[in-house]
């Protein structure tokens, strides 16, 4: 089988929309990570699938394996500690080792996707140092110091994505999540800085997730499910299907106040933000385009893929699509001014 270099390497022609584009997914072997990374490739992309620990090994390896057979891209699994001072650079090392032209050296990472993430819900009183540094470092630290290694390959077109996976707890103040909330809000914070700083290199972008069905969220406790009833109950699209849904998701509605969203239809509205803003020039991104985008892109999921789970946005909270109406339209002011030293 042959594969596709990264975009520096090689020009490729094709219908898919990323064709021979290099992209990152930091915590890609499972969840919202693997929904991306399949979703990715899909649209031609190669990929560098980062996992953590050793029992994610052999997952990682079959669904790189996955990808390059049902896509004919070329995929890399790499171990790296997100936590760790260098376990970020290590990723852009055997990315370096891995996809730089055969003669020239050069090397371009097109998209990055900062999906790594670790979560605990202590209160107050229960909050440590350990808990707080193994946080702070995998949520935070992280994505920084990737971004650190990778700013010598981003483009030097505006053409580079980055898309940072934020919380809707960063904003709802949830109890027992001092520690968690704060990792997100410290992300959003950079997302921001990044925007302005990479202007000339990239997007920047940070999706808040609310309930999705993963691992993660499958080992949250009902009392903190209950907690998030009262916003998804008013979230559109979340009531419950017994003829379609999952049995546990059924049983459990009640108490969640419905059903998360599916890790398909996360993962599609990621790529929106990646493949709709290939097409919008930072000079064009305004209010009014990124509200029509926003809404446009969800008519047009829901038909296509998962009418009934579609609830994010470009740095916008996943629940609130007509219940916080006037927030998106807020934060999509805001994030029109990331760019606002280009005009």
């Amino acid at each position: 089988m042959s594969f596709r270099s990264a975009s520096t390497n090689l020009t490729t022609s094709g219908p898919r929309i990323l064709e021979g584009k290099l992209a990152i997914v930091t915590g890609g072997s499972r969840g919202i990570g693997a929904a991306t990374c399949t979703n990715l490739a899909a649209k031609g992309a190669n990929l560098v699938i980062n996992y953590t620990s050793d029992s994610s090994a052999d997952k990682t390896q079959q669904l790189a394996q996955q990808l390059q057979q049902s896509y004919g891209v070329k995929c890399l699994a790499v171990q790296a500690d997100m936590g760790s001072e260098n376990g970020p650079a290590h990723i852009i090392e055997l990315t370096k080792n891995n996809f730089s032209h055969p003669k020239t050296g050069k090397l371009q990472i097109d998209v990055i996707v900062n999906n790594a993430g670790v979560a605990s819900n202590l209160a107050v009183e229960e909050c440590n140092s350990d808990d707080f540094a193994n946080l702070y470092n995998v949520n935070v630290r992280g994505p920084l110091f990737l971004m650190k290694a990778a700013i010598p390959y981003l483009p030097h077109d505006r053409s580079g994505r980055v898309v940072n996976v934020s919380s809707v707890s960063s904003s709802l103040g949830f109890e027992r999540q001092s520690v968690y909330g704060g990792t997100k809000a410290a992300l959003e914070a950079m997302t921001r800085s990044w925007a302005r700083e990479l202007a000339e290199r990239a997007t920047v972008n940070a999706v808040n997730p609310g309930p999705v069905a993963t691992d993660m969220y499958a080992g949250t406790s009902q009392e903190f499910q209950k907690a998030m009833s009262h916003w998804t109950i008013n979230a559109p699209l979340t009531t419950i299907r017994p003829e379609v849904d999952r049995k546990d998701l059924v049983d459990n509605a009640e108490i969640a106040g419905g059903r998360p969203v599916s890790v398909l239809a996360l993962s599609l509205e990621r790529l929106a933000i990646i493949h709709d803003c290939f097409s919008i020039h930072p000079l064009q991104r305004n209010c009014s385009k990124l509200t029509k985008l926003f809404h446009a892109g969800i008519r047009r999921r829901n038909r296509r893929h998962d009418r009934h789970a579609l609830h994010t946005g470009l740095r916008v909270d996943n629940w609130q699509c007509n219940f916080f109406q006037r927030r998106i339209q807020v934060q999509l002011l805001e994030l029109s001014c990331f760019n606002a030293p280009l005009f």
